[in-house]
């Protein structure tokens, strides 16, 4: 067992290390960009994967680069090497989200705000991944040593679909058991299914000569442009589009032209609730007058209905589950290039959901609107049964947290999908949800000023820690 105060006592004497630590770590733009500079995911995520490697060769563990993908660290216990000596596994991403938005300081440099640190990837998932290193040095530097293995893998392409980890699983053998600090606790036993699609459609000869937004596959778009080009009277047609919410209309009078920025809140795409899409709001606002030639006005109109709320009601996709809640369907980006638009989707359906009925459905729904699905990817729901040691796992966070929350299912997807059987634990805890100390739309994962609750991280380690010696004990007894 591990005396709390103790644990208490070492985290506050080595916190500055942590936030040193994890200033370094942010500092690192780790955004996956897939064949840049001829790295796997691009020269920032090699880096990052490099940083790590040297990291948990600090904290005495033994590291895997695996073909700059994901590193593994191993801490040995003291079974490894003999018959029946298991793993446990912890799986964190290092890749981070593109840093759009209205930062107040730069978003690779971390700065501390009373309880918050502030950077991009403080919460999603740099801050958890530091905090795991922690949890498993109080253990070393208190003599306690686990009997099984520890094999804590850090990924570099967790927020473009998880290719990294699909990599890895063909490679390396999976741990018997994986926690995924990327959600919130007590225990995600669950994750509903994910469905990722790109539409394309041909808008002809068209007065639209832009249309686009963020790029972003995980976060409903914060903002989005559009130019219009020869309309008879511009600076009438920009009055009235001021009108509009999110709506910031100008001319640029030597092309005759109207530029259209639409401005909405980021939130990530599983939890889209008090997101405002600026892809939609600009569709519906430049459909609201007959200002666009070709194509163009019937294709954005469509984008208007399908966007009309978070829940695939434009689609008519829209279903629920007890369990798991409501389907949620994101329009995450948009480009025009070429007379030809292109959009991408992302949507998160309930577990009892039948994923063929609503492939269909999308396929129908893209041709009705005049669109040609081009890339069409499906991640089936992933649920882990709640097992005595599941239990014993929820146990743990609640009573650190002082809370009483069950198990549940989220619309996140984690790595856990991928490393059966695992469950999504922690650092965030839902029940207790603190309001980041940033105006609304920022401060939460993939939004602006992204920042991490100090006492969050400090609970997180000691969670870990016992969760740690618990599921050691299941592994090697069976019970």
């Amino acid at each position: 067992m591990i005396d709390e105060r103790t644990m208490d006592r070492w985290i506050d004497e080595h916190f500055n290390a942590y936030i040193g630590l994890l200033a370094d770590y942010v500092a690192i733009p780790s955004i996956a960009k897939p064949g840049e500079d001829g790295f796997p995911y691009g020269k920032a995520c090699a880096d990052m994967l490099a940083f790590m490697e040297r990291t948990m060769q600090r904290f005495g563990l033994k590291t895997d680069n695996v073909d700059t993908t994901v590193v593994i660290g191993t801490l040995e216990g003291s079974d490894t090497g003999l018959e029946g000596c298991r793993a446990i596994g912890i799986a964190c991403h290092g890749d981070v989200v593109p840093a759009t938005g209205a930062w107040e300081r730069d978003p690779f440099t971390l700065w501390r705000n009373g309880d918050w640190l502030t950077g991009r990837g403080t919460t999603d998932n740099k801050g958890a991944t530091i905090a795991v290193l922690f949890a498993l040095a109080f253990l070393q530097d208190q003599g306690i040593r686990l009997r099984n293995d520890v094999k804590l893998y850090v990924g570099s392409a967790e927020e473009i679909g998880m290719p990294d980890m699909m990599y890895v699983r063909e490679h390396r053998p999976l741990a018997d058991f994986t926690l995924v600090p990327d959600a919130g606790f007590p225990v995600c036993y669950g994750e509903k299914g994910c469905i990722k699609f790109t539409a394309s459609a041909l808008t002809g000869d068209t007065n639209l000569t832009t249309f686009n937004s963020g790029t972003s596959e995980a976060s409903v778009a914060a903002s989005a442009v559009a130019t219009i080009s020869d309309i008879p009277d511009p600076m009438a047609v920009a009055v009235f589009l001021n009108e509009f919410p999110g709506i910031e209309a100008s001319v640029l009078e030597i092309r005759n032209e109207v530029i259209v920025i639409s401005s909405g809140r980021a939130r990530h795409t599983a939890f889209p609730e008090g997101g405002i899409d600026a892809i939609g709001q600009l569709a519906r606002a430049l459909c609201s007058q007959s200002l666009m030639t070709g194509r163009a006005e019937s294709l954005l109109r469509f984008i208007g209905e399908i966007t009309s709320d978070f829940y695939g009601t434009g689609l008519d996709i829209e279903t629920s589950d007890a369990r798991s809640g409501k389907l949620t369907a994101v329009l995450t980006a948009i480009d025009l290039n070429d007379g030809k638009l292109t959009m991408r989707f992302n949507i998160r359906y309930p577990i009892s959901a039948d994923e063929k009925h609503i492939e269909r459905t999308i396929r129908k729904r893209m041709e009705t609107g005049g669109f040609s699905i081009e890339e069409f990817t499906l991640s089936p729901a992933s649920v882990t049964e709640i097992t005595p040691l599941i239990n014993r796992l929820c146990d743990i966070a609640n009573k650190i947290h002082g809370t009483d929350d069950p198990p549940y299912i989220m619309g996140g997807g984690t790595y856990a999908r991928l490393m059966q059987p695992a469950i999504a634990y922690g650092m965030g805890t839902p029940s207790i949800d603190l309001a980041p100390p940033f105006p609304s739309g920022q401060g939460r994962a993939h939004q602006p000023n992204e920042s991490v609750y100090i006492p969050r991280m400090k609970k997180g380690m000691k969670i870990y820690a016992q969760a740690l010696l618990a599921i050691d004990h299941a592994l090697s007894t069976g019970r």
